[in-house]
């Protein structure tokens, strides 16, 4: 097998991913549907739990000290945070490929540009980790969560960008307390107990961003040559396209300006 770095090669890729790279989105990520909705399951558990630290997504062990690092002061109980155990597309609901390649495009300008959305149904299954010192405040907690469940109060919506977004919890396990997930090294009260839930969210993942709402394109002219010889090259032209949704419309175009 010869060195790539001694042959001259390329490659052609069949989608343009520029628009959902990692960096792309990080640009984006504060106004992503699912940071929002991120942002609102910690409102929607708070607002049973009543905790006073900001409650945190985990991925780490550590998660007594680092939310004592991020609330500046010792933590005062209850205090909870959430783990992110899986997150899939959803994708018998719409043509995922589809929208992946072209997105959803406004009809509204802004500016030069026109607003383009990439949303897809998503579904992912967290776990509602609550740390007390009281017993009797624990069981209190414990009654609300569940009468919050099956209310349905940890639905909400989120309005963002001109859309709606509908976010269903529902949680999928039975409430434990499990013994062994007290470290008595970071929780000082001997009464510190810890309740766990897991929950399915369904939700949207996405973005939108803006794109020009002209694009040009080079279409070289030819003229006919004899018989059994290269055409000659006339002239290049520069048109400018309005974005189109596939291929056809461009060609459609380029056809009917240069015929």
């Amino acid at each position: 097998m010869s060195d790539p770095n001694e042959t001259n090669f390329s490659f052609l890729f069949a989608t343009d991913v520029s628009h959902y790279a990692t960096n792309a989105i990080m640009g984006l990520y504060e106004t992503t549907v699912l940071n929002l909705t991120l942002h609102g399951l910690r409102q929607s558990f708070n607002r049973i739990i009543e905790a006073t630290t900001p409650i945190e997504f985990a991925f780490t062990d550590r998660m007594k000290e680092l939310l004592e690092k991020r609330a500046g002061q010792n933590l005062k109980y209850p205090y909870a945070y959430i783990v992110l155990n899986d997150l899939d597309l959803v994708k018998d609901q719409i043509n995922t490929a589809t929208m992946a390649h072209s997105g959803f495009k406004s009809r509204r300008l802004e500016g030069d540009s026109v607003p383009v959305s990439f949303a897809f149904p998503i579904k992912f299954n967290i776990t509602l980790n609550v740390v007390d010192s009281d017993d009797k405040r624990m069981l209190s907690l414990a009654q609300a969560l569940l009468l919050a469940d099956v209310s349905r109060a940890f639905n909400f919506t989120i309005n963002a960008n001109g859309q709606q977004t509908i976010v269903k919890v529902a949680r999928t396990s039975n409430m434990s307390f499990p013994e062994n997930m007290i470290n008595t090294d970071t929780e000082q009260d001997f009464a510190t107990a810890r309740t766990t839930m897991t929950f399915e969210v369904q939700s949207r993942m996405g973005f939108t961003t803006l794109v020009p709402a002209l694009k040009q394109i080079n279409v070289n002219v030819y003229t006919a040559a004899p018989q059994g010889q290269d055409p000659i090259l006339d002239s290049t032209l520069t048109i400018d396209l309005a974005q189109g949704l596939d291929g056809q419309t461009d060609t459609e175009i380029i056809y009917t300006k240069t015929k």
